[in-house]
Parts: structure tokens; sequence; C-alpha cells
């Protein structure tokens, strides 16, 4: 996985960060990062794209995400999605 500066997160990422990350951990991270929540909502709608500024919120939202896959004994990209955004 490369997370390139203009590029939105692949449309398999966003769906399995959003499937891992509570509203609190979107906030709490948002609030840790000097960035906004519409800043997460939209990198994770893919609605904005991944720039050296927002780079570690989302460095950060794939830390969590991992952890919260893991305390269910799941892979963060064992999801398996019809949606797309």
């Amino acid at each position: 996985m490369k997370l390139e500066n203009g590029k939105v997160l692949s449309n398999q990422l966003a769906m399995a960060l959003n499937a891992n990350l509570t509203k609190d951990d979107k906030i709490k991270i948002a609030e840790a990062s000097g960035l906004s929540l519409n800043m997460v909502q939209s990198l994770l709608s893919r609605a904005r794209s991944i720039t050296i500024n927002n780079k570690p919120l989302v460095i950060e939202l794939l830390r969590v995400a991992i952890e919260n896959a893991n305390t269910y004994r799941e892979s963060l990209m064992s999801y398996d999605y019809d949606y797309h955004f």
C-alpha cells in the first residue's frame, strides 16, 4: 500500500478504514492532528486527495484502524466489499 500525495485513498482502503474506525476514533484523531473532522470524512469518502499536510493524519487513521481490526482478530484488508464510492 502506497500513500501518494495528490491521490485519493483506494476504494478498498477507504472502505476498510471506515469499517474499522468509530466516530470517536475519527474525532480524536482529527483533534490530535490539528485538522478538522471534515478533513477526515473527506479523505475517507475519497473527496480529498492525500497531501503532505494530511498524510500524518492518514497514517494515524491506518494505525488505529489496524489496532481495532486486530482486536477482533481480523486483517484490515480482509473485508469483502461490493460498495463503491
